[in-house]
């Protein structure tokens, strides 16, 4: 039987707050009352990694630990969506509020982040196993989103486009409707909006860690660049 538990935190305790009062653009600024949410797509079943990836140690803390450092303070919302309660409580513990269910799809777990976002103006959307992605690009998706509200914002390196993805609101809908397997790219097309690329500092920010290969390719990276 399906179910979920939406848990709300106590209180925002994350390591990265970049920006100060409700919006982060100069004073008269247009958007500068947006209020933006974020959310870490952590439901995976891990098929290809052999057990949960999202609990591997990196760099000392589990794998996931890193997403919610990216998710700064100042978001008017912070949430966690997964089917691990091992992670849930990692996320409530940096301050997010933790979505958990037992729903097989990613799609559901698009679903379950997009109700949660409802309301706002815009929702930051990363994943849980991207562990080298810096805060510096989130915050320049973030600015970019302020300065063109009604459009989506992509990570990308050179052109490719990955994530993490910042949506508009006139998406949510369709990020709540999506079919089994679909991801919120499907929600785009639908939608008949094309995500203006922000480009990272670095091709290795967009690496995700699907298998154990993976994982040790993004530890000798953050070995050899220090704190990220």
């Amino acid at each position: 039987m399906n179910h979920l538990r939406s848990t709300p935190s106590e209180g925002s305790r994350g390591n990265h707050s970049p920006l100060q009062g409700s919006g982060g653009g100069a004073p008269g600024h247009p958007s500068v009352n947006l209020a933006i949410g974020g959310v870490v797509l952590a439901s995976g079943a891990a098929a290809r990694f052999g057990e949960n990836k999202l609990l591997q140690e990196f760099q000392g803390r589990a794998l996931v630990a890193r997403a919610f450092d990216c998710l700064p303070e100042t978001l008017a919302l912070r949430v966690v969506t997964t089917r691990w309660p091992e992670v849930a409580v990692l996320g409530e513990a940096a301050g997010l509020r933790a979505v958990l269910h037992d729903f097989p799809d990613v799609s559901d777990s698009i679903r379950l982040a997009a109700e949660a976002m409802e309301g706002l103006d815009g929702a930051l959307f990363l994943v849980g196993d991207q562990p080298l992605l810096t805060a510096r690009s989130v915050d320049q998706l973030i600015e970019a989103f302020r300065e063109t509200p009604g459009e989506a914002v992509r990570l990308a390196f050179r052109g490719v486009p990955g994530n993490p993805i910042l949506f508009p609101a006139s998406v949510f809908p369709l990020l709540r409707s999506l079919q089994p397997g679909e991801t919120g790219r499907a929600a785009l097309k639908r939608a008949g909006t094309a995500a203006r690329l922000i480009e990272a500092a670095h091709e290795w920010e967009l690496l995700d860690c699907d298998t154990p290969e993976a994982l040790e390719k993004a530890r000798r990276i953050a070995a050899r660049e220090g704190k990220l």
